[in-house]
């Protein structure tokens, strides 16, 4: 019995011990489990902050996108305009060679007349391309209406709502081009490519500011 009183002791004293370290261990690992939550939730907030901060700059480009669309459209529509007024001016002047002059030639005439009769087609192939572009533009405009309202839950979806309407927009630009006598002339026409030139924005805005009430 005096034998066994000493073991007993080290037996309690390792069950003790090893008690501790269960709690010290128990708590540290709940610690470890709330550290965990707590950078997951940080980082799932910091994730759902960024998508918000990309989808609201994606949004806004669509929408600035849209408004040189739409300011496009009269600016194009001027330019059918003049290729219009250059049309008539053409058309009268051929009916003005094609009257009789006094001293002139038959070859002059001919010569004169072979030659206004270039500068006729290349205007009324400058007037149908215009009138195709003209075109593109309005059904890309309709295309965009109500981007104002759409909300999205992710970048990702952002992106495929882009990239729908991308890929829409070309399909509507190759069917208009191909449908109209202007397929040669707008060979290197890419309606993306022209609202993304800073060039021809310019000369949008510049027209928009001296023609506000269009």
């Amino acid at each position: 019995m005096k034998h066994l009183i000493p073991l007993i002791g080290v037996i309690a004293t390792y069950l003790l011990s090893s008690c501790g370290q269960s709690s010290e261990q128990k708590a540290l690992a709940d610690k470890q489990r709330t550290d965990s939550i707590i950078i997951a939730t940080k980082d799932s907030v910091k994730r759902a902050i960024e998508d918000s901060i990309k989808i609201s700059n994606g949004v806004s480009a669509l929408l600035q996108t849209k408004s040189l669309v739409k300011n496009a459209i009269p600016f194009v529509e001027s330019k059918v305009e003049e290729s219009k007024i250059a049309q008539t001016n053409a058309d009268a002047q051929m009916a003005n060679i094609e009257s009789f002059h006094f001293l002139r030639s038959v070859q002059d005439k001919q010569s004169q007349v072979s030659n206004e009769v270039k500068v006729q087609q290349s205007i009324n192939d400058r007037l149908e391309a215009l009138e195709t572009v003209e075109k593109i533009f309005r059904l890309a405009y309709d295309e965009m209406d109500g981007i104002e309202g759409k909300r999205f839950h992710s970048y990702s979806e952002f992106e495929s709502f882009k990239n729908e309407l991308t890929k829409r927009v070309r399909d509507i630009e190759r069917k208009t081009i191909d449908e109209s006598n202007s397929a040669t002339q707008l060979e290197k026409f890419d309606f993306s490519k022209t609202i993304k030139d800073e060039n021809f924005a310019a000369e949008v805005n510049d027209y928009k500011r001296l023609h506000p009430a269009q």
